[in-house]
Parts: structure tokens; sequence; C-alpha cells
């Protein structure tokens, strides 16, 4: 296969994969809808990837230039990849012993669309395309997410499951208190951004060595 066929069958593969994940998480196997998944990064980020990779797949198959606003491509590759570490760091492990269809889901959304959006992004993406100014909007979803996770059980609503009033322990006020929360959230975003930034120094090298050839 050609290296532009094999682009095309893994962002064909994203594509799928992130829909499906985000379908069978929520409840499609049961038939139902649960629409509360959405109060989670991971199925957010999931869901962002498939609106931005499904174009980006048909663009391809044109045999079109398929990097089309290049922020909210590093965006996704940036939202993705932090959805496959935290899950790594803090969730490694926790389906188990679930359903095989949330098991299945889990893998879909921590695992295969991470591990694939970052394969694309290092080996097969069009490169030159990112700036340096892009890094910004590339944080702002999780930026987003992040206050709103926190701030949302303040003003009286819960992203929150089970019970629970924050998504993810490390964002819970109540537990952690208001000066480690905006420490983590500091931090978090100073992540974020570095992570955009080696993405974007890295996509700038290949490209500078793609013109020398």
């Amino acid at each position: 296969m050609t290296k532009r066929a094999l682009h095309i069958a893994l962002a064909g593969i994203i594509t799928a994969a992130s829909l499906i994940g985000v379908l069978l998480n929520g409840g499609l196997y049961l038939g139902t809808f649960r629409p509360e998944i959405f109060k989670t990064f991971t199925a957010l980020s999931n869901a962002y990837v498939f609106v931005y990779y499904l174009p980006y797949f048909v663009r391809l198959l044109r045999g079109d230039s398929a990097l089309h606003h290049p922020a909210w491509y590093l965006s996704a590759v940036v939202s993705i990849f932090q959805t496959g570490a935290v899950a790594a760091i803090f969730r490694m492990g926790a389906a188990a012993g679930s359903p095989k269809w949330f098991f299945t889901a889990m893998f879909y959304l921590h695992v295969a669309v991470p591990a694939a959006v970052l394969l694309e992004f290092l080996f097969f993406a069009e490169r030159g395309k990112l700036k340096f100014r892009h890094v910004p909007l590339a944080a702002l979803p999780l930026t987003l997410y992040g206050l709103t996770a926190v701030l949302g059980p303040l003003a009286g609503f819960t992203l929150g499951s089970g019970g629970a009033r924050y998504p993810y322990p490390f964002l819970d006020v109540e537990a952690l208190g208001v000066p480690m929360i905006v420490l983590i959230l500091a931090a978090s975003l100073a992540e974020i951004l570095l992570i955009s930034t080696v993405f974007t120094v890295y996509d700038k090298l290949l490209a500078k060595g793609q013109n020398k050839n």
C-alpha cells in the first residue's frame, strides 16, 4: 500500500472508531441513549475527533488537501492525546469486570482513537500548516471543560455521575479545596500548551526537512 492509501485507511479507522466508541458508551448496545456521557471529556473529545475527521477522511478520498482549519486539527489531536494520557494515568483497569460492551467502548475511546490519531499526526499528516498562533486555540476545549467541570456544581448543576458532583476526582473542589484546584487547572493548562507547542515544533521540523528534499 502507498503512504496515501495507508493515510486514508487510518483516517477512516479514526472516524469509525470514534463514532463507535461514543455510540457504545452512549448506550447503543442496550438500545438506549445516555446523554450524561457528554459530561465527560472522554466522550466530548472523541465526538470532537469524529466531527473533524469525517470531512478530513472525505477530502482524502477525493485526493484533496485534507488538513483544513489547522488550529482545530491541532486542538483535536491535543484533546484526544490528553484523553489517552489521563486514562493511562488515572483510569488504568477501571473498566475491568465491566460488561463487554462498556469495556469495548472504553477501549475505543481511551486507547484505539488516541493511539490512531497520534499515529496519523506523527507519520501521515500534511506538514507546514501548524503555526504557533494556533497553540492557544488548541488549549481552548480542555480549558473550557476544566472551568465548566469545576464551576458547574458551584452554579447548581453537576458534571458528575453515580452521585458524584464532579466528573473527575482531581477536579473535586470540595475534596481538594480551591487553592489545589487552581493549581491543578494552571498546571493542566501549562501542560496542554507545552504539548501543543511540541507538536507544532515537530510539524515545523518535518516541513523544513521536506522542503529541503
